[in-house]
């Protein structure tokens, strides 16, 4: 359980709820649920015509992508991609 307070530790979780309820729905139920919504909210609505979109946000860390943490994250991914590593893949190159 997440208090108020507490940060999420995974950032990805709401779309991964939102993936894991789809999968299990199909497209079908995703129809369905959509036309009952509509059914249900169109008296409310003043423009039925119009789809309006939400976004959900929640508080995280910004990551600024400067020049040195870019480069930097291209050799850690070169390095894990390369079994010899990332000297390895510079001599591979050179022949």
């Amino acid at each position: 359980m997440i208090r108020p307070k507490d940060r999420i530790a995974n950032f990805k979780i709401v779309s991964s709820i939102r993936c894991e309820l789809a999968s299990a729905i199909g497209e079908e139920g995703m129809q369905q649920i959509q036309e009952l919504f509509a059914k249900s909210w169109k008296r409310h609505m003043t423009h039925p015509h119009i789809a309006y979109m939400d976004a959900t946000a929640y508080e995280s860390n910004v990551r600024y992508p400067t020049d040195v943490k870019l480069l930097w994250e291209n050799c850690e991914w070169l390095h894990k991609k390369t079994p010899g590593g990332i000297m390895d893949w510079a001599n591979h190159t050179r022949e």
